[in-house]
């Protein structure tokens, strides 16, 4: 847990060790999924995780749609997911972001806006940067407002990974921005 920079753990958080990982091969390198008991609770970009059990049959439909997601085809992911560990601020912006459609994109200010706080458009960013379920809660999606972003701040290839996700939607990000 120590990558996760400022994160704050409530103390029903989950703990990663009490996980169900599953690993998974992409053209872009390893993605980690780990399941909880309340649900889909972490995605990771590039940290292999070894696989760790079967999650429930229920993650099956999840999983195919992952596979058709990183397949370039359009998918809406209908997965219970756990939050529990952020505070309740970082709880309210992921979710807004859940609701992102495919292959749109918002500036961090129009997220800050939606939740109704439109001047919390770096706090937004701070929420995005520590969003612990990538893809599903589309952080991708969010864009700064001169440029591309941040993107997984315990994440070394981050910006990659954001330009590889936007480009899956059909989203084009102008060569050379930051």
């Amino acid at each position: 847990m120590d990558g996760f920079k400022g994160f704050q753990y409530h103390p029903d958080a989950m703990n990663e060790s009490d996980l169900i990982w599953v690993q998974l091969k992409t053209p872009k390198g390893p993605l980690s999924i780990g399941w909880g008991e309340r649900g889909l609770t972490r995605i990771t970009l590039n940290e292999g995780h070894p696989n760790t059990g079967q999650p429930k049959a229920k993650f099956d439909k999840f999983l195919g749609d992952l596979d058709d997601y990183l397949s370039g085809k359009k998918v809406r992911f209908k997965v219970p997911f756990d939050l529990s560990g952020h505070t309740p601020f970082r709880e309210q912006v992921l979710r807004a972001c859940a609701e992102i459609p495919y292959g749109r994109t918002v500036s961090y200010g129009d997220l800050a806006f939606e939740i109704g706080k439109p001047q919390a458009a770096r706090a937004v960013g701070q929420a995005m940067a520590h969003n612990t379920i990538p893809i599903v809660i589309p952080c991708h999606r969010v864009l700064s407002s001169n440029g591309i972003g941040g993107f997984m701040q315990h994440c070394s290839e981050g910006l990659e990974w954001k330009r590889y996700l936007l480009g899956l939607e059909g989203v084009r990000v102008q060569a050379g921005l930051p």
